[in-house]
Order: structure tokens, then sequence, then C-alpha cells
């Protein structure tokens, strides 16, 4: 290989980490490196993207919670979610109100997963907000 060609096969590349996502594109002239050598860090805006995991992480509740009556790993540490004041079945709101709130509760810090520590009964956010507790399935 000559000179020529092997300086064409080297690119700089630009990487964006955000709160959005990681992208990947060729740098341009004006993203130039400091004077000393070291890289400026920008972050760019690439627009809305859609909250896959958001809608991953509510289906997924939702479908063991309506299948199971609990996730797989309540499953299999033999635990099951009723509701608060008996131990039959979850109703269609409680389902819905568990999922969702079990994805605000991991979003804010994982403080909703927290609280069930320092709660009475043991029970997180979501629990609290759909009316349900985890209890002993065996």
């Amino acid at each position: 290989m000559d000179k020529n060609s092997s300086q064409n096969a080297e690119q700089d590349v630009a990487v964006n980490l955000s709160l959005d996502g990681l992208t990947v594109g060729q740098k341009s002239k004006d993203e130039d490196s400091d004077d000393d050598g070291r890289w400026k860090v920008c972050v760019h805006n690439s627009g809305k993207r859609f909250p896959w995991f958001a809608l991953c992480w509510f289906v997924y509740s939702l479908l063991f919670l309506k299948r199971l009556g609990t996730t797989p790993g309540g499953k299999i540490c033999k635990l099951a979610v009723v509701p608060m004041a008996g131990s039959g079945p979850l109703e269609r709101g409680q389902y819905l109100m568990r999922a969702f709130f079990s994805l605000i509760s991991g979003y804010c810090l994982l403080l909703g997963y927290l609280w069930a520590f320092w709660e009475k009964d043991g029970r997180g956010w979501h629990d609290l907000m759909a009316g349900t507790r985890v209890v002993d399935a065996s």
C-alpha cells in the first residue's frame, strides 16, 4: 500500500455520548482538538428517540404479573404478588399500576425499590401505588 491509500484509510471519528444514547459519526472540521491535543467534548441532541427500554420493561412486568402472578425471579424465589387487602388475584388496574410504577421506581435512582428497606411492610413505591404486596408462595 502506498502512502496516499494508507492516509485515506484513516479517518477521524467523533463519538458523542448523551443520555439519549451513543452517536458515532465522522468528525467535522469544526470539531478540532484543543491546542494541548485533547478532544473537545460536545453534547449533541440528535432528536427524540423512542424509549424502547421503558416499553419493554412495562410489557415484561405486565405480562409476567398477568400470567404468573410474579416475575420470573419471584417465581424462582417462590414469591407472589397479591392485593394488599387479601390474597386473591390482582385486578386489571393493579397490574397496570404496578407495572408502570415499577418503571418509575427504577428511573428515580432506584429509590422506589430501596424504599422497601425502610417501609414497615417491605413495600416499594410500585407496591404502595398499586395496593399490592409480595408474599411467600410456598
